[in-house]
């Protein structure tokens, strides 16, 4: 499963002509352009952390040897978001629908799923429902999203919420297991 991350890992290939290098820079700046961090190895791998999870970098390597420094090379580079907190789940059943909505409420992190854009799974015993929830279902503080499955033989089901990064990339999701309760005890009029 994907794992939420507040670190990167760069790795790159030394060149191949020229005088090895003997050290290397590595410049983190974030979308501002604002120096995050700054890395100096003699190795062809460094790991970055303390950053936010779910943020856009870029990432500079330059070479250094004895006759100077290279040209740097750049790349850009995301971290994967971490699961929604305070994620409250409430299972309404309608009679005449013979239905549950399952009605998801969470805190929408604006800092590490600043698009907003969340990846939605109701799976249970009959259906698996899976659905794109964007910026029309948050507000700046959090997001609720309401998802049908059929009444008939569902015993429980299971949700999952997990925050898209740009590169649409599913971070770490928030799982949980929820039994359905007796119908009279959630039962609603349509």
């Amino acid at each position: 499963s994907m794992v939420c991350t507040n670190s990167l890992t760069i790795q790159w290939t030394p060149a191949t002509s020229g005088y090895a290098a003997s050290n290397y820079s590595i410049i983190l700046t974030n979308t501002s352009g604002t120096t995050v961090a700054v890395n100096t190895t003699n190795s062809t791998m460094t790991t970055i952390g303390d950053l936010i999870d779910g943020t856009n970098y870029t990432v500079s390597v330059t070479a250094i040897n004895c006759a100077g420094s290279s040209n740097s090379n750049s790349v850009s580079v995301q971290t994967l978001p971490c699961a929604p907190v305070s994620v409250s789940v409430t299972t309404v059943f309608y009679q005449n629908k013979s239905v549950y909505d399952v009605e998801l409420f969470w805190t929408h992190r604006q800092q590490s799923c600043s698009v907003p854009q969340y990846t939605v799974m109701v799976t249970s015993a009959t259906s698996t429902d899976m659905s794109a929830v964007n910026a029309n279902y948050c507000n700046t503080t959090s997001c609720s999203y309401v998802q049908s499955i059929s009444g008939a033989n569902v015993n429980s089901y299971n949700v999952s919420v997990a925050c898209r990064n740009t590169l649409n990339q599913i971070g770490q999701p928030y799982v949980a297991m929820q039994n359905v309760p007796n119908p009279d005890s959630v039962l609603q009029a349509n």
